[in-house]
C-alpha cells in the first residue's frame, strides 16, 4: 500500500468512526431524553392521580366527620375546603367525562350538605348519603381505581421501555466504542508501519552520510515496501550512478598522475548533473591533452634546434593560456639570446674583438653569457697585449 493510500486510509478511518461515534451519540441521546421526559410525564401523571384520589379521599372523610358531627368545624373549615380546593384545580387530570361527571356530582353533593347541614337535619342528609353511595360514589370509586391501575401500568411499561432501551443504548454505544477502538488500532499500525519505513530511510541515509561510501546500498538494502521501496530503489539508482562516476574519475585521476592524459569518463551510463560534470572533466582533460602535445611538439622542434617555433594559445584560456603565453615568453627570448651569441660569435670570427653579447639574460643563461664575453674581453685583452709587444718588438728592431 502507498503512502498516500496509507494515510487517506487512516483519514478515512477516522473520519468513518467519528461521525459513526457522533451520530449514534446525537441519536441515542436524543432517544433517550425522549424516553425519560416521556418516564417523567407519565409518572407525575401517575403521582397527581394519587394525590387526587387522596384528596378526594380526604374530602369524603371530611364530609362523612361532617355527617356525624355536624359542628366539627376543622373538618369543615381545613379538612373539607382544602380538598374541595385542591380537587377543583386538578379535576382536568381526570380524562373520562364518565368519570368526571360522577366527581363532580359527587362535590356538588357533598359540598350542599357540608354548606347546609344542621343537627335538625342531619338524618335527612345521612339518608341521602346511603343512597349517593351508591349511585355515585361507588361507580366513582371502581372508575377511579381503573384509572389509577391504567395510570400505574402506563408508567410501568413507560418505565421498562426506558430501561430497555438505555441498556441497548448502552451496547451500542459499546459497538460505537469499540468500532473508535478499532480505529485508533487501525491508526496506530498504520502509523508504526509507516514510521518504521521512515526510520529505516532516516537509518539508510545516516550511515551513508557517515561513511561516504556510495555502494553502501549494494550490500546494505533493506526491505521496503510501495512508495517507500520507490525511494529506495531512486537512492540506490542515483547513488550507484555516483559511485559510478567516483570510481570513473579515481581512474582518470590516477592515469593523469601517471602522466596519461588519454583517460577518459564513460558519459554513457550517466544523467543529469553527473553527465554534466563528466563532459566538463573530459572537456578538460580534452584541453590539457591538446595543449601538453602543443608543448611537446614545440619542444621537440626546440630540441632539434628550431627557436622560431611558438605554441598556438589562440583558443587557450585561464592557467593554461598563461602558462603557454610564459613559455612563448621564454622561447622569444632564449631566441633572442641564442640569436645574439651566434652574431657576437660570428663577428669574433670574423676579427670584431668590440662585440659582446648585449641582450639581458638571467640564470644559468646569464652565466653563460657573462662567460662568453669574459672570453671575448680576454681575447681581445690578450690581441691587445700581443699587438704591443709586436710593435716593440718592431722598433726595438729598427
Amino acid at each position: 500500500m502507498s503512502i498516500k493510500a496509507k494515510l487517506w486510509s487512516i483519514i478515512f478511518f477516522i473520519f468513518i468512526g467519528a461521525t459513526v461515534a457522533q451520530i449514534s451519540l446525537y441519536f441515542t441521546g436524543k432517544h433517550i431524553e425522549e424516553k425519560i421526559v416521556s418516564l417523567d410525564k407519565a409518572y407525575h401523571q401517575n403521582e397527581s392521580l394519587h394525590k387526587l384520589f387522596e384528596e378526594i379521599l380526604t374530602l369524603k372523610n371530611a364530609y362523612s366527620t361532617i355527617l356525624i358531627d355536624p359542628s366539627n368545624s376543622f373538618a369543615k373549615n381545613k379538612m373539607y375546603l382544602s380538598a374541595y380546593q385542591y380537587i377543583k384545580s386538578h379535576e382536568n387530570l381526570i380524562k373520562d367525562q364518565n368519570l368526571k361527571n360522577l366527581l363532580d356530582k359527587f362535590i356538588q353533593f357533598t359540598y350542599e350538605a357540608v354548606q347546609n347541614i344542621t343537627p335538625q337535619n342531619q338524618q335527612q342528609y345521612m339518608q341521602q348519603s346511603i343512597n349517593f353511595q351508591l349511585t355515585v360514589w361507588q361507580p366513582f370509586r371502581q372508575g377511579f381505581n381503573k384509572v389509577l391501575k391504567e395510570s400505574e401500568s402506563l408508567f410501568k411499561q413507560k418505565e421498562s421501555d426506558t430501561l430497555n432501551y438505555i441498556r441497548s443504548a448502552g451496547i451500542k454505544l459499546m459497538i460505537s466504542s469499540l468500532m473508535a477502538l478499532l480505529v485508533a488500532i487501525a491508526t496506530f499500525f498504520v502509523e508504526k508501519d509507516i514510521q518504521s519505513n521512515i526510520n529505516k530511510l532516516i537509518n539508510v541515509i545516516q550511515n551513508i552520510t557517515k561513511s561516504m561510501r556510495f555502494d553502501y546500498l549494494k550490500t546494505n538494502k533493506p526491505e521496503l515496501k510501495g512508495e517507500f521501496k520507490d525511494i529506495l530503489d531512486s537512492l540506490s539508482k542515483m547513488l550507484n550512478e555516483v559511485d559510478f562516476s567516483m570510481n570513473q574519475i579515481e581512474n582518470v585521476a590516477r592515469n593523469i598522475a601517471r602522466g596519461n592524459f588519454q583517460s577518459r569518463i564513460d558519459e554513457r551510463e550517466l544523467d543529469g548533473d553527473l553527465k554534466t560534470i563528466a563532459k566538463a572533466i573530459n572537456e578538460s582533460l580534452s584541453n590539457f591533452d591538446s595543449v601538453f602535445h602543443r608543448i611537446n611538439d614545440t619542444l621537440s622542434e626546440v630540441a632539434k634546434g628550431n627557436l622560431s617555433v611558438r605554441i598556438d594559445s589562440s583558443n587557450l584560456e585561464g592557467d593554461l593560456k598563461i602558462i603557454v603565453d610564459n613559455m612563448n615568453k621564454s622561447l622569444e627570448k632564449l631566441n633572442l639570446i641564442v640569436n645574439d651569441i651566434k652574431n657576437t660569435l660570428e663577428g669574433l670570427a670574423m676579427g670584431d674583438m668590440s662585440v659582446k653579447i648585449k641582450e639581458f639574460a638571467v640564470g644559468d643563461m646569464e652565466k653563460t653569457q657573462k662567460l662568453i664575453n669574459d672570453y671575448i674581453a680576454l681575447i681581445r685583452s690578450s690581441m691587445e697585449a700581443l699587438r704591443k709587444i709586436m710593435e716593440s718588438s718592431i722598433m726595438a728592431g729598427q
